[in-house]
């Protein structure tokens, strides 16, 4: 998922990524995070609130 980015244009010093990041790709497994010696990455859990509709109906079956 990981790949080098264009390195002719960083070699110009243009403003282009150093990594490029294939989300289709990425299986989120976090090695990104443990092996960058910039530590440049971070992954974090984000839960999803319920939605007002499935949280009625979740109440109206109980």
């Amino acid at each position: 998922a990981l790949q080098e980015g264009p390195l002719k244009e960083i070699a110009k010093g243009l403003d282009a990524p150093p990594v490029l990041i294939d989300q289709d790709l990425c299986v989120f497994c976090g090695m990104c995070v443990n092996f960058c010696p910039l530590k440049a990455f971070e992954m974090r859990v984000v839960e999803k609130k319920a939605e007002p509709e499935a949280a009625e109906a979740a109440e109206a079956k109980a």
